[in-house]
């Protein structure tokens, strides 16, 4: 299935007023992907807007971008990342000109920084979305959408499975790699990277 296909289908799933399902793998979570429809008359679309993909584009890009693009330099390992350091979303002047130092550092090791910064922020971030959006969305399956919000999204983002994701040739990778939100910056740096070789589509295989 393509993955821009599939991250759709899955923001759509999001707006059901069903509650999340007791999933193993991401393998059976595509799988239920794969029958989402978009007339589906229970999808609560209001629960979403521009605001709450463009929130999780800047976390991807905050947080993990700087490691992204370290998986095409082979055995090459770097322990931190100190140039062209990812923008923060609320990053402040102020601190750096007073200690002459950036005020953070981003890691490059995915997995460690997928765990203790990306995870963390896209939780803080949804739990406050759905406070917000209650604040003016009154609709029972709009609700109950919401109330759903957050325990779907943290479920894709920890699902676990027996198999491990691995990147060859990047030693530090080998530890069930998670796999972050499909969001604008993400799927930019894939087709960057692939026009530069050929015309290609992205597609996540249930193998």
């Amino acid at each position: 299935m393509p993955l821009v296909t599939i991250a759709a289908k899955f923001y759509m799933s999001l707006t059901l007023p069903a509650p999340p399902q007791a999933y193993t793998s991401k393998n059976d979570l595509y799988k239920f992907l794969g029958t989402v429809q978009m007339l589906d008359s229970t999808l609560q679309p209001n629960i979403l807007d521009d605001k709450f993909f463009s929130g999780l584009d800047l976390l991807f890009v905050q947080h993990l971008f700087p490691s992204f693009q370290m998986f095409g330099v082979g055995k090459l390992i770097l322990s931190q990342y100190d140039q062209n350091k990812a923008p923060c979303l609320e990053d402040d002047d102020e601190d750096e000109q007073e200690t002459g130092e950036p005020k953070d550092m981003v890691s490059l090791h995915w997995t460690r920084e997928y765990k203790e910064k990306y995870l963390p922020a896209v939780e803080i971030f949804v739990a406050k979305w759905v406070v917000e959006r209650k604040k003016v969305l009154r609709a029972q399956g709009e609700v109950q959408a919401l109330d759903a919000l957050l325990q779907k999204v943290m479920q894709f983002l920890t699902i676990g499975g027996e198999n491990k994701v691995v990147i060859h040739s990047v030693t530090w990778h080998t530890d069930k790699m998670r796999v972050p939100l499909v969001t604008p910056a993400l799927i930019s740096s894939l087709v960057s990277e692939l026009n530069a070789v050929e015309d290609a589509a992205v597609s996540v295989s249930l193998d």
